[in-house]
């Protein structure tokens, strides 16, 4: 399930985030995404991750992904496109279809959304979210919360907090990120996430995103009928922009 990319894929989008649009937090995921500069109005990544984690939820071992996004400026707004598609060898594919916009507040980043859910070609799965954050920088931590609202199959709503921030170590720097999740439905935090990446650019226009991430599991129970437990989560993201 694509969170909300955030293109580092991970986002990530990871993409992840390595997060994909099923990664804001979660790597596989919409993660949220993050616009190149204007000079830069595509972007690709491709990636493997040892566990697709989504929300908390285990949804199989040896996740593959790639995702393809275009970016543009169009007076005060950042708006982004794109599509993820993960594969899972005991699930089948995923392809996540988004878009989204963004707009400095000043007091704070406004970020919005919608992605489609697709499954296999089979419709029984398919469904849709929208989405409404806000991103602040305070004391060198970027803060993030961000609501999705499942107005489709599901009709379900989920709350994401996060806090992320490039560290200094022996001379290298780390990208640390930490995700709360929070079940509306059931009033409580399902997981917390812990994700440190280091990204090695190739050259101007390519590079390599290996990253480690934990989920720790605050409640026994399930998303979309996937246990929600503690997972260890390795990977590697490549990605180029064009």
């Amino acid at each position: 399930m694509n969170n909300k990319i955030k293109t580092t894929l991970l986002g990530g989008l990871l993409s992840a985030s390595i997060a994909s649009p099923l990664l804001a937090g979660d790597f596989a995921s919409p993660i949220q995404v993050v616009a190149p500069e204007a000079a830069d109005m595509f972007s690709f990544s491709a990636g493997y991750h040892s566990t697709y984690v989504f929300r908390g939820a285990n949804f199989g071992d040896d996740l593959t992904d790639w995702s393809l996004e275009a970016s543009k400026t169009v007076g005060s707004y950042d708006l982004t496109a794109g599509v993820w598609q993960g594969n899972v060898n005991t699930m089948g594919t995923e392809t996540d279809f988004y878009l989204g916009a963004s707009k400095d507040l000043g007091f704070a980043t406004l970020d919005m959304g919608y992605i489609f859910y697709y499954f296999d070609g089979a419709t029984a799965g398919n469904t849709q979210e929208v989405y409404l954050g806000l991103t602040k920088e305070m004391v060198g931590v970027e803060f993030s919360a961000t609501y999705f609202y499942d107005f489709d199959l599901n009709d379900t709503s989920y709350l994401e907090l996060g806090a992320s921030k490039t560290l200094t170590l022996a001379g290298q720097e780390l990208d640390a990120s930490l995700t709360l999740g929070f079940d509306i439905e059931e009033t409580e935090l399902s997981h917390v996430q812990a994700n440190v990446s280091k990204s090695y650019d190739l050259n101007s226009a390519v590079s390599v995103t290996p990253y480690v991430s934990y989920s720790f599991a605050i409640e026994d129970n399930d998303y979309a009928g996937n246990l929600i437990d503690d997972e260890f989560v390795a990977g590697v993201s490549l990605g180029f922009s064009f």
